[in-house]
């Protein structure tokens, strides 16, 4: 998992670089590591903070610029930003996107009640 997240991270930062922003193909790649390395944060962080979540935030770090990059580019083009992506893609997305936020909001409780 952490030399995929390390790929699709190196992949990301390059292509990010050669065109006007990331594409969604790459945007969803670092969603799906991102929800990946969540579940594994929210079943570490029932005990306590560890590796899995240190990864976990050390991506979102990277992530959350990767998604404000695609936002900006989603903003100036449109549904040209998708690239071509089908429908199927899209909601694929979707569920992955869901996933991250539900895992986050776990995440984020448990960290409430760890700081108590």
């Amino acid at each position: 998992m952490k030399a995929f997240a390390g790929a699709a991270l190196a992949l990301v930062a390059t292509a990010a670089t050669a065109q006007s922003g990331p594409s969604f193909s790459e945007y969803k790649v670092s969603t799906e590591v991102a929800a990946d390395l969540a579940a594994l944060c929210r079943v570490e962080v029932q005990q306590e903070y560890g590796e899995r979540c240190d990864r976990f935030y050390s991506h979102m770090e990277s992530h959350m610029a990767l998604y404000a990059q695609f936002a900006n580019r989603l903003a100036s083009e449109g549904n040209d930003a998708y690239g071509n992506a089908d429908t199927v893609d899209l909601e694929m997305h979707q569920r992955t996107v869901s996933r991250l936020n539900e895992n986050m909001q776990y995440i984020n409780t448990m960290a409430e009640l760890h700081l108590r």
